[in-house]
Parts: C-alpha cells; sequence; structure tokens
C-alpha cells in the first residue's frame, strides 16, 4: 500500500494551500451573490425545495433563510479554510471545510456543478490525509506524528483516478466523442465560449479530431499512471501529472470553467513526486475495512449517472448522500437521448417600464438587442448565476418536486428582478420577463427559437 500509494508530504502541504485557497476564492465568489442565491428573498427561499430531491439529505444552510444568518455560516467556513492554508488544527480545518461545503452545496443546488462535487469529495478523503505535517504552524507545535497505514492516500488516489475513468466512460458512450465530434461540440457550447474556444474552432477537421480521441486517451491513462506511479515508479506519476497539467489548462483556456481547472490542478499538487513520505505505521484490519466501504461507494456513486439502470441499495446511496460524495462526471458528454433533446443559447432579460415597451434589465434599461451576443458567456455576472439560468431552462417530469423547485426560482428570479430595480431606479418597472433564444445542442447554426421562462408583474409602490 505504502509503496504504490506514497505522497510526498510537501506535495501534500502544497495541495493543502492550493485547495483551502481556492475555496476562500469560491467563498469570495459567492459572498458577493449572497442574498440572491441564499437567502429567502433571492432566487431560491428555503421553502421552495427539498435537498433530498436534489440529491443531498440537510443543510445547515437551509435552517433560516436570512442573509445575516448565511453571512455568519460563510464566515465561518471561511475561518476554517484560513486555518487549513496556516495549517492549524489542520484536521479539524478539513472537516469543518468538507462540512460547509457539504451544506453550501445542499442550499441551492440550481448553483452546483463541477467544481461544486470535485472540491467536496477531495475534502472528504483529505480529512484523512497527513497534509498538515509540513509548511504549517501544527508542524512547528509538533502536535502528530507523520504516520499512515498507506489507505488514506490510497482512497484519495481512487477518488481522483475514478473522475477521469468515469469521464472518459461517459465519453465512450457519448454520440459526440465516439463520432470524433466532442471538442468541437464542447468549445461551441454558448455559456462557456471565449475567445481562444473560437479561434480552436477554426482549427483544421483533423486537429479537433485528434484533440477528441486524446482527451479520451488522457483520461483512461490518468487512473492506470496514479496506481503505477507510486514512490518507486516515479516517472509514470511525474507524466501522469504532466498530461493532467496540460489537459486542464487547455480546458481552462479554451472554455470559460470558473475554478474548475484550478480545483483540479490544486489537487494534483498532491502527487508531485518526492521522497519526504509519512512513517509506516502497521495497516489494521479496520482500516482495511473502512478503506473497502470508500471505494464502494466511490464506484456507488459514479455508477448512478454510468449505469443509471443497475440497482443499488437505497442505503448505500443515502450513505454516499449523507458524506456528500455525490458526483457527476459526465459534463459535455451527452448520451444519446440527452443530445437529442439539450438545448443551448442565450438569455434575455426584458421588463417593461411606463411607456408600455420592452427595456433590456442587464443594460440600464435600453432598448433590447434581440440578436446573438458576441460573447454570451460574457453575459453572465459569475458562472453561478450561468449555472442558475442554465438549470432554468429544464422541464422536469410534471408534478415532480424538481419541477415545483425550477418553477419557483423562475418566479423568485422575476420578484428579485423587481425589487432591484426599484431600488436602483426612480420609475419601477411594471412587469419582467425572462425569455430564453435557443437552439438545439450541437447544431450550433440551426434556427433559433425564443421561450417566455416566467413572466410576472412588479408589485408597485
Amino acid at each position: 500500500m505504502k509503496r504504490l500509494f506514497a505522497l510526498d508530504l510537501r506535495s501534500l502541504a502544497l495541495a493543502r494551500v492550493a485547495l483551502f485557497g481556492t475555496v476562500l476564492a469560491d467563498l469570495a465568489v459567492r459572498a458577493g451573490d449572497l442574498p440572491a442565491h441564499y437567502s429567502d428573498a433571492g432566487v431560491l427561499p428555503v421553502r421552495a425545495y427539498a435537498p433530498v430531491a436534489w440529491d443531498f439529505l440537510f443543510s445547515v444552510h437551509s435552517l433560516l433563510g436570512s442573509s445575516r444568518f448565511e453571512a455568519g455560516l460563510f464566515a465561518l467556513a471561511a475561518v476554517f479554510a484560513v486555518a487549513g492554508v496556516l495549517g492549524y488544527w489542520t484536521r479539524l480545518a478539513t472537516l469543518g471545510t468538507w462540512a460547509m461545503l457539504l451544506s453550501l452545496h445542499a442550499r441551492n443546488p440550481l448553483l452546483r456543478d463541477g467544481q461544486d462535487d470535485l472540491l467536496r469529495v477531495v475534502f472528504f478523503f483529505a480529512i484523512f490525509l497527513p497534509w498538515g505535517e509540513r509548511w504549517s504552524l501544527d508542524a512547528k507545535r509538533k502536535v502528530t506524528p507523520a504516520r499512515s497505514s498507506g489507505w488514506a492516500e490510497a482512497l484519495f488516489t481512487a477518488q481522483l483516478g475514478a473522475v477521469y475513468l468515469a469521464s472518459a466512460f461517459a465519453k465512450l458512450r457519448s454520440p459526440w466523442w465516439r463520432a470524433g465530434d466532442g471538442v468541437r461540440y464542447s468549445l461551441s457550447l454558448l455559456r462557456y465560449e471565449t475567445h481562444l474556444g473560437h479561434s480552436l474552432l477554426a482549427s483544421p477537421r483533423w486537429v479537433l479530431l485528434l484533440s477528441n480521441h486524446a482527451v479520451i486517451a488522457v483520461e483512461l491513462l490518468l487512473p492506470l499512471l496514479l496506481i503505477l506511479g507510486g514512490d518507486w515508479k516515479r516517472p509514470a506519476r511525474q507524466l501522469a501529472f504532466a498530461l493532467a497539467v496540460l489537459m486542464h489548462l487547455g480546458f481552462g483556456l479554451g472554455m470559460k470553467l470558473g475554478l474548475f481547472p484550478w480545483v483540479s490542478l490544486a489537487a494534483w499538487l498532491a502527487f508531485l513526486p518526492g521522497g519526504d513520505v509519512p512513517l509506516t505505521t502497521k495497516s489494521q484490519s479496520t482500516d482495511a475495512f473502512a478503506g473497502a466501504c470508500a471505494l464502494v461507494l466511490i464506484a456507488a456513486m459514479n455508477l448512478r449517472y454510468l449505469a443509471p439502470r443497475l440497482p443499488l441499495p437505497t442505503p448505500l446511496v443515502r450513505v454516499g448522500q449523507a458524506l456528500g460524495l455525490q458526483q457527476y462526471w459526465a459534463l459535455f458528454a451527452p448520451d444519446h437521448l440527452s443530445a437529442e433533446v439539450m438545448t443551448d443559447g442565450y438569455f434575455l432579460a426584458l421588463g417593461v417600464g411606463a411607456d408600455a415597451v420592452d427595456h433590456d434589465l442587464w443594460n440600464a434599461g435600453a432598448p433590447p438587442r434581440m440578436e446573438r451576443p458576441e460573447l454570451v458567456s460574457a453575459t453572465f455576472k459569475n458562472r453561478r448565476w450561468r449555472h442558475l439560468f442554465s438549470n432554468l431552462t429544464w422541464d422536469w417530469p410534471a408534478g415532480s418536486e424538481q419541477q415545483r423547485t425550477v418553477g419557483a426560482a423562475r418566479d423568485a428570479w422575476a420578484g428579485w428582478m423587481c425589487r432591484e430595480w426599484r431600488a436602483s431606479h426612480p420609475e419601477p418597472m411594471r412587469a419582467v420577463r425572462l425569455v430564453y433564444v435557443y437552439h438545439r445542442l450541437g447544431a450550433p447554426n440551426g434556427p433559433w427559437s425564443y421561450r417566455t421562462l416566467v413572466a410576472r408583474a412588479c408589485a408597485q409602490p
């Protein structure tokens, strides 16, 4: 176990600082929209959703709906993250950060994305890592000896490997990637587009085709290199690290993915090879049992999406949900059914004023421009708003809890826009509406359609 999965203590410390730093960066972005995204006055009041319908069991953040309560929880999460960066009571800081991430992600599931899943699962398995043994206040205080039985490192490695293995399997069954169009379609998605992505789309067909197959090959290779890349085979681990860095930098430059590439790279820092490894302690039977259970949970939570028809014991799924091990790595790889029904487009936030004509609420009330923006991704304030609007377009089965939540969120967004406009403009809007302008996903040159997601009259003063 130690030979296969040994991690250098300095590399772990570097990953610790980087990962806790990304948590702080994420909290800072979220705090800018705290009332809008997490209070009852915002886009998803507590009463409008049930966490269990969105793959979560409970959220401390949903106990109250006030901005002050949420700000207090944000401050607590920041305290844990700062302690983690400094390496002060590191294990407690890691445990607290994982718990706060789980609660925060469950508070508004319409904001959830792959970055959230990755942060949450990485921090769960990092609880057991000796990543506070170097470059930390704990090390100066000599709080704990640097000992490990190898199971913590093995599970951390298995979880990171599962990310790429599941993503590769999803691509292998996706019509996009099997036809060699995965990279082209991904770069064409309007809400993620960048100027560099546009330039890459102009590349020769063979370049995009080669990139398509290279991504799948790297994602299949990374888990194998992680397993073989222990301290006794450093070149394998160096190759894995280099491939991961190149792939994620490519993703981050070609598409607007927020912090996801940087969270991934921060986790990969733990695998920088070296010889400063923890002292070995004998593995106990309890370690092996707990490790086996964790491996089963990792597999089960991925199979829920990779093989949805496979019956999984409900108690097993509930344990995975309680621990925050929900994970979905099939983004940009729709299956045959999803590829036929998913759409892509942009949004218009329109308000009707006293003059009875439409105004662009995102452009100081100017006359609306109905044509496609030059860069659709730039029309969103940040990636949280991007994911919210994307989720507002989904039509869940009639009568489902998810349908009720999305309907409530659409209406809550309209109410929020009415109040925001009235607070900053002398003339109130009579009504607001959100319009989705779209075409079929994967057909960027297809005809545009218009759909009003919500229309609501504003309360007049």
